[in-house]
């Protein structure tokens, strides 16, 4: 929450400037938040907070939210596309009994949005190559797609439905399209995976709207450079080290 509040005058400035501006609450909403988050949305504006949840309980403090801010949050729905330790199992009933408390009491309430559904792929960090961190993007694209279809089926949304997916190495392996360098090498699995890549893209953008985040992605530090999802050359790529005595190994 103070990361958001400190960046006030930037969100206020980006607004100035016609920018769409919309901060994500990065967890579940706690009751003891809900009056700071309504003070920065009523200073940004209608439609400028969104929150996580993965449980229907969660849902409950949206109300005072909406109550207080005049306007109702948008919910992006957390889910599990392989990470294992965050986000509602899109198999599960309880993904289901989400969508239909969002769908039954909250949208005609007027007390919450459907505004997507989000991922994080931690377990990107496990890869080591382009191939790696893209063919999971792909993966997580398709599934969090899938969760959408499974959500919405047979309900009018007004509104674009978001799958926010990645994490760094994945936000970081997209750019790899972009990079003819890289894909002249021949390389015949990773030529494969930028194929799929592609024509996921394009057929999923063709139902929703695809959106790429990541967390430490401004440092890029050592586990960045470790995973290869980007042809880093150097050391000098990276963001941020640390000078620091070790006393034992």
């Amino acid at each position: 929450m103070s990361e958001a509040e400190n960046l006030l005058p930037f969100l206020l400035e980006c607004k100035e400037k016609e920018r769409p501006v919309n901060v994500l609450y990065g967890i579940p909403l706690p009751p003891s938040r809900v009056q700071r988050l309504v003070c920065l949305g009523r200073q940004i504006g209608h439609e400028s907070i969104s929150v996580l949840i993965d449980h229907p309980q969660q849902l409950e403090a949206l109300k005072d939210f909406g109550s207080m801010a005049g306007f109702p949050a948008q919910i992006f729905i957390k889910i599990d596309t392989g990470y294992h330790r965050a986000g509602v199992d899109t198999e599960a009933s309880l993904f289901q009994d989400i969508v239909d408390t969002i769908f039954s009491k909250y949208e005609p309430s007027g007390d919450g949005v459907l505004g997507g559904f989000y991922s994080h792929s931690g377990h990107s960090y496990g890869g080591d190559s382009e191939e790696a961190a893209i063919e999971l993007l792909t993966q997580e694209i398709e599934l969090s797609a899938a969760a959408a279809t499974k959500a919405i089926r047979n309900r009018d949304l007004a509104g674009n439905v978001v799958l926010s997916v990645g994490a760094t190495p994945t936000a970081s392996s997209v750019q790899n399209i972009f990079n003819k360098a890289l894909q002249s090498t021949g390389n015949p699995g990773l030529l494969e995976q930028l194929r799929k890549l592609e024509n996921t893209i394009s057929e999923v953008s063709r139902h929703y709207t695809i959106e790429l985040h990541a967390g430490v992605y401004t440092l890029l530090d050592l586990q960045q450079l470790a995973t290869r999802a980007l042809p880093y050359k150097d050391l000098s790529d990276l963001g941020l080290s640390v000078l620091t005595e070790v006393a034992s190994v």
